[in-house]
């Protein structure tokens, strides 16, 4: 009877409170099955083709399509510099075109976003917008549907490699640059009454 008790407690604590908002995807590393290739494909004065990342699907899911929920890149003529544009908006820099390179913990919102911008990696831009090389930084992403999110990308040369992203499901609610779901509180409250029960049933 007390079995059943916890159980059901447990389930119904579990249910209302296990609801996570952000919706966190890995990047699989190089080679691996699921891996998802996004790059700068292009050296084309006008930027030629454009490789695009959804921040609300996983790797395997990637179409490489324009959307209101996909950032692209695209090489340029400008050396070491990219460009970034696609249906989902990004952070720059304020009253500029640089995009921020972000790190861990930054928030969002807060920040100005365009659909169209600029990022270098070295001492033409301001601080805030240099990606050093190899080095984890975060994009800023507002989807055409006001939703907030990040992706976690490294430089290599003038293309960056995604790493992982993420989003927040609600419209207008914020987001950490980094931040990934959190465990629920019913979970905790159900492995706290089910640690409580095992210790009663204890001779």
């Amino acid at each position: 009877m007390r079995t059943a008790v916890v159980v059901a407690l447990c389930a119904v604590s579990c249910g209302a409170e296990a609801r996570d908002e952000i919706v966190h995807f890995v990047n699989p590393p190089p080679g691996d099955p699921g891996y998802y290739h996004w790059h700068a494909p292009s050296w084309d004065p006008g930027g030629g083709d454009i490789a695009f990342l959804n921040v609300t699907a996983p790797p395997s899911g990637q179409l490489d399509e324009f959307g209101p929920e996909s950032v692209g890149q695209s090489g340029t003529q400008l050396p070491l510099t990219t460009r970034f544009n696609g249906g989902a908006s990004i952070a720059v820099a304020e009253g500029t075109s640089w995009v921020l390179a972000l790190e861990h913990g930054a928030a969002l919102p807060g920040r100005e976003f365009t659909d169209s911008g600029l990022t270098s990696a070295f001492f033409e831009t301001p601080p805030e917008t240099r990606f050093p090389e190899g080095a984890r930084r975060y994009i800023g992403v507002l989807t055409g549907g006001g939703c907030y999110g990040w992706i976690a990308v490294v430089r290599t040369w003038s293309s960056f490699a995604a790493l992982s992203w993420a989003y927040e499901t609600e419209p207008g609610v914020g987001i950490y640059a980094g931040q990934v779901p959190a465990p629920g509180a019913g979970v905790l409250m159900g492995a706290g009454l089910l640690g409580v029960w095992a210790r009663r049933r204890r001779p």
